[in-house]
């Protein structure tokens, strides 16, 4: 499991190209946990890189075989950006 700490549901998309301030995740986006608020998310490009890189460390495993990315699934590798629980 992982979750982008300051992300939000689109994070995983790329409506920025459209709209900068889609919101979501994507630019001030309302708070989910403090109704009523706004917060700024982590930029983009850097929750992409997240989510590129664990998708492609899992891709990599699970459709190839390969062990080579075994290690970067069972860390947590942007400690000040995500929550992740490895796959057991």
């Amino acid at each position: 499991l992982l979750e982008i700490k300051m992300g939000g549901h689109v994070s995983f998309t790329s409506c920025e190209l459209y709209n900068a301030e889609y919101g979501n995740g994507i630019g001030s986006s309302k708070s989910l946990t403090k109704p009523g608020t706004l917060y700024t998310p982590l930029p983009i490009q850097e929750q992409h890189a997240i989510v590129n890189s664990y998708a492609l460390a899992f891709l990599d495993k699970y459709l190839r075989g390969s062990t080579s990315g075994d290690k970067y699934l069972s860390d947590n590798n942007f400690p000040d950006d995500i929550r992740y629980t490895p796959r057991s």
